[in-house]
């Protein structure tokens, strides 16, 4: 089973609104080239899906503490 958010939402699944704005930032840093819509979308939603499930694998990772590591040039 996924995780949830407290909004319903998966962690990893970015919303309409993130997706939207991202693909506008696309458009723009390809020099406001038409006909791309669908390209501009998708290229958004694959990198903005990829980042939220890896910060949901990076939050679940368990942190090691090094309680026992010398310090750094002793």
């Amino acid at each position: 089973m996924k995780p949830k958010l407290r909004n319903g939402r998966s962690p990893a699944k970015p919303t309409e609104e993130e997706i939207r704005e991202y693909a506008h930032l696309l458009y723009i840093k390809s020099g406001w080239l038409p006909g791309r819509d669908l390209d501009n979308w998708l290229e958004a939603e694959a990198y903005l899906t990829a980042r939220a499930r890896e910060r949901a694998r990076a939050q679940r990772m368990p942190r090691r503490v090094l309680a026992h590591a010398e310090p750094v040039g002793v």
